[in-house]
């Protein structure tokens, strides 16, 4: 649920991701909306706070999808 508002905030709703467990959180793999395109991903700690360091930001997701669409 943090993944999915953090998201919806900062790079809208054409977006999908998948949840895995790592270490002691969780990294959320962010790609495109054809699923296909790592955008790249979000880390949560056990507590499921997000862990801006090891985390990509809105502006680095926004620039790789761009860069796609831009060829």
């Amino acid at each position: 649920n943090h993944a999915l508002r953090y998201l919806l905030k900062h790079a809208g709703d054409a977006v999908r991701i998948k949840v895995a467990p790592e270490g002691q959180g969780w990294r959320v793999i962010v790609f495109g909306s054809d699923q296909t395109l790592v955008l790249g991903s979000l880390f949560y700690d056990a507590f499921g706070q997000l862990v801006l360091e090891k985390s990509s930001t809105p502006d680095e997701m926004r620039r790789v999808a761009l860069n796609v669409c831009n060829g």
